[in-house]
């Protein structure tokens, strides 16, 4: 009987790891999971460690043992399966769950292991783990919004391209990562991609794409700007410029969100769904839903971000729309008269043709005056143009026009307007001499990367200042 029990062991070890002399196994593998129920936000991380044993004692140092499991990733590599090393019998790796909407129940990843034992036998053993929905996004910490604000328009066949942020987080204010999985991105023109080099949203816009053409609204008297282009027959206007671009995802409403329905594309910048605008179907009812979601629930939340592109400098638009190119004291007239050792004010106004203000996004970039003869002296005799200038504002909420700029209240913006300062140089003794401007420069990056443009501009009398210095 000795010998047959013997003969058992020697058998059993060969081929099982298990010991029939001690009634228990040679070789043991163990799963434990740090945290066995992982919300699948895309973020949170858990440890698997996995401990080998044999004959009782940690498995050497050194011992590869496999990991796989059924979704998410598996360590820095981001893969389903992977090796680790034991140290002191145990090896650890890191895991990520996947971002997905999972059922209230949650979803079951599974996960298996194994190595191969000093009797070259596999041994395996699996675990679990219940991904849980994740917590929303806090719709009072979600926010969207891009580098610049007024980019020129794409110069030559390279496309514009400007970064864009979303700031997020979760309920309990965990930073969340934006991406294409839990957010969703619209826009009037161009697309959106993420740049692996510098990893950030960026919205392209290719070449000889433009805006909707929006109709101005309110009399000429108490409306936007505009001026009727007979070369194209449009009446043009500063939203034809403004381009609309929208970030969506579910999450818990905020006090932001009382005001809006299901995401759209604001076309025409007036902060309210109009028929034939893009728009998120959240409900899938297959028409627009408007305002009236729950501030306590979960729901489809969203912001807006607008971005204005301007072009060169129009003076024709300027002139034709009745905000004038060039002004004198203040008053719109092309003829001015400066004595002896006195000054007057000559005021530039620098719009393209839509009428919205051309901004800088180079220091370098200036707008200078010249004038003829020496003694008209012009002060200063370049200035930096603003960086970044918009003509219109938005409602921080709705994303729409706070208002129609009036032409004086659009006139009066900060920095749309350039001042520089006429000085009549002549001596008492001196004959008056007419003067007129001789040159008229714009120099402008129309946004970052770009290549820089110069507008030249009209300086014949009938079009710019002139005068006689008395």
């Amino acid at each position: 009987m000795r010998s047959l029990i013997l003969l058992c062991c020697v058998a059993f070890s060969l081929l099982a790891s298990l010991s029939a002399c001690g009634g228990g196994p040679q070789s043991v593998l163990i799963i434990e999971v740090a945290d066995p129920e992982l919300p699948s936000d895309g973020v949170t991380t858990t440890t698997i460690t996995v401990r080998a044993i044999f004959q009782g004692n940690p498995v050497e140092d050194g011992t590869r043992i496999t990991v796989k499991v059924s979704d998410g990733q598996l360590g820095d590599r981001g893969e389903q399966e992977a090796e680790v090393s034991t140290v002191g019998g145990a090896g650890t790796i890191e895991f990520l769950g996947p971002y997905e909407e999972v059922d209230p129940d949650g979803k079951v990843v599974a996960i298996t292991a194994s190595f191969t034992d000093p009797y070259e036998q596999v041994q395996q053993a699996s675990a679990t783990l219940l991904m849980v929905p994740p917590p929303p996004i806090d719709g009072n910490a979600f926010a969207f919004f891009c580098d610049v604000r007024n980019a020129g328009r794409p110069q030559g066949a390279e496309p514009l391209r400007i970064g864009c942020t979303v700031d997020a987080k979760d309920v309990n204010q965990r930073t969340i990562p934006a991406d294409f999985v839990r957010f969703e991105f619209m826009a009037e023109v161009g697309y959106f991609e993420f740049d692996e080099r510098s990893e950030r949203l960026v919205w392209v816009l290719p070449p000889g794409q433009e805006p909707v053409d929006v109709e101005p609204a309110g009399g000429a008297a108490d409306g936007e700007p505009r001026w009727l282009d007979t070369a194209t027959g449009r009446t043009r206007n500063p939203r034809d410029g403004i381009v609309s671009l929208v970030v969506h995802a579910r999450g818990r409403p905020g006090t932001a969100d009382a005001l809006h329905g299901e995401p759209f594309v604001d076309a025409d910048d007036n902060g309210q769904y109009d028929v034939g605008e893009t728009y998120f179907d959240a409900d899938g009812n297959g028409a627009y839903t408007g305002p009236g979601v729950s501030a306590t629930g979960e729901a489809r939340i969203w912001r807006w971000a607008k971005i204005m592109l301007t072009g060169g400098v129009d003076p024709t638009a300027a002139v034709a729309s009745g905000l004038g190119l060039w002004q004198i004291d203040d008053q719109a007239n092309l003829t001015v008269d400066v004595a002896r050792g006195a000054t007057a004010k000559l005021s530039l106004l620098l719009v393209d043709s839509n009428l919205n203000p051309i901004a800088s996004h180079d220091d370098l970039d200036n707008v200078s005056l010249r004038a003829s003869p020496s003694s008209a002296e012009i002060t200063p005799g370049e200035q930096q143009l603003a960086r970044d200038q918009v003509g219109v504002s938005f409602n921080a909420n709705t994303g729409a026009l706070d208002g129609y700029e009036t032409r004086a209240g659009y006139l009066k913006s900060s920095n749309v307007v350039y001042d520089f300062t006429l000085f009549n140089g002549l001596t008492p003794s001196a004959m008056p001499a007419p003067w007129r401007l001789v040159e008229a420069t714009v120099e402008r990056t129309p946004y970052p990367g770009g290549r820089q443009i110069t507008d030249a501009l009209p300086t014949d009398p009938s079009e710019a200042p002139s005068g006689t210095l008395q």
